[in-house]
């Protein structure tokens, strides 16, 4: 049972594996990896991301998220060895981003309160 257990497993995730369709897919979260799947079936679309590095991000890293397209704005220290930072990206590089070696994961933005539009008034989003 542990055997088949393993095996299946193992089989998912080869399969996952093969349809990445970039280097670094796997640093992307849920949200990030639908917006690019979304992306693929756009015109033109940009990403709001939140990346966090496994270096503290200083002038050096800002030049490569620049070179790339990542429109970098907040960069916060992250548990004395990286950075957390936000900032917007056309989804047709965010598989540079994604393939830079310091970029540890890449958390694509949500809606903190869904659409309403029930009608006008304090709190209602139309």
């Amino acid at each position: 049972m542990i055997f088949l257990v393993v095996a299946l497993v193992v089989s998912i995730s080869v399969i996952a594996k093969e349809k990445a369709p970039f280097i670094g897919w796997d640093k992307l979260d849920m949200v990030a990896r639908d917006s690019f799947l979304e992306w693929q079936k756009a015109v033109k679309a940009e990403a709001e991301v939140m990346v966090r590095t496994t270096v503290p991000v200083k002038k050096a890293e800002k030049i490569i998220f620049d070179i790339i397209g990542f429109k970098h704005r907040s960069v916060i220290p992250y548990k004395d060895k990286g950075s957390i930072v936000t900032g917007s990206i056309p989804m047709e590089h965010i598989d540079e981003l994604a393939k830079v070696e310091f970029v540890d994961y890449i958390e694509g933005a949500m809606r903190l309160t869904p659409k309403v539009g029930v009608k006008k008034g304090p709190g209602i989003i139309k």
